[in-house]
């Protein structure tokens, strides 16, 4: 939006006034810029995911108040859900919001994008961690791609 009308001094309290009504990680962002984006990232965890398993596949929700909030963050925050895809306690986290914010296609099952999963009678989830290494490469040659291709790339 241009503002040509205001005078001199009165576009930065129509910013501020912007800012201030905008949701937290928007506002925050703006007054942080890439700290909070490493701060909000680093406090990312596998817990924020929650897997139910549907007759269409795996569907992950995120439960947690910081991942939501990363989510928001779009594009700007990828470079920082790269480099947590090699923590084991944060790697499925990354990996699903990573498939959110970039839109790539993918497969719910029996992989969910690539991620082996499994979902016991009584809810219980187990996911091998070994498979972090795997991801990252394959997320890794994703983002070096130009133009990125709408599916993630496969492991060879």
């Amino acid at each position: 939006m241009i503002l040509t009308h205001y005078p001199q001094g009165c576009l930065a309290v129509a910013c501020a006034a912007v800012l201030a009504a905008a949701p937290a990680p928007v506002a925050a962002m703006a007054a942080g810029g890439e700290q909070h984006m490493k701060l909000s990232v680093a406090g990312l965890s596998n817990a924020d995911v929650r897997w139910h398993g549907t007759r269409a596949g795996f569907t992950p929700e995120m439960t947690g108040e910081k991942a939501m909030a990363v989510a928001g963050m779009g594009d700007q925050v990828v470079p920082q859900l790269l480099a947590l895809l090699d923590d084991e306690q944060a790697f499925i986290a990354a990996h699903v919001l990573l498939t959110r914010i970039s839109g790539v296609e993918y497969q719910p099952f029996p992989l969910w994008n690539g991620l082996a999963l499994n979902i016991a009678a009584d809810g219980t989830v187990t996911v091998d961690p070994a498979q972090r290494f795997v991801l990252a490469r394959r997320w890794g040659r994703w983002y070096s791609s130009r133009p990125r291709p709408a599916l993630l790339p496969s492991e060879d």
